[in-house]
């Protein structure tokens, strides 16, 4: 029995370095394919770790941040946001709310020029970085 358990291991094996054609493995050594083929999918390796850092050098590659923004990486690392989530949209639209009601509270008057800033920066037109920059033109 241990001598089959190690011949079916080392068809799989075989087949998860593309030296075996895993169609052939019977049902048993298929399921434990898929099981080890889907954990070296998502653990780190040698493969994944350079398309990440390709990425990050290179950048030009979208996908979703953690906020399930759409995002690019940048040359040398970093991200630019291209569309930002129904959920950020509405954290940053609660933020300015709150930030307009605090003044209000202290006697300030948010003026036109800064509501429009605002407006750009919660509809993802302009990042926070631009967003203080403008203020300050």
């Amino acid at each position: 029995m241990r001598n089959e358990a190690s011949c079916a291991l080392g068809r799989v094996e075989a087949a998860l370095r593309g030296e075996f054609d895993a169609d052939q493995l019977n049902d048993d050594e298929q399921r434990i394919f898929m099981d080890l083929f889907a954990v070296r999918m998502m653990g780190p390796n040698p493969e994944s770790d350079a398309l990440a850092a390709k990425m990050r050098d290179e950048g030009g590659y979208v996908g979703l941040d953690d906020q399930d923004n759409l995002v690019r990486t940048l040359p040398g690392g970093g991200l630019d946001v291209i569309e930002i989530s129904d959920a950020e949209r509405q954290r940053r639209q609660e933020y300015f709310n709150c930030a307009v009601a605090t003044a209000e509270l202290e006697g300030l008057k948010v003026d036109d020029a800064t509501k429009d800033r605002a407006r750009r920066y919660i509809a993802g037109e302009i990042s926070l970085a631009e967003l203080v920059a403008l203020k300050h033109e």
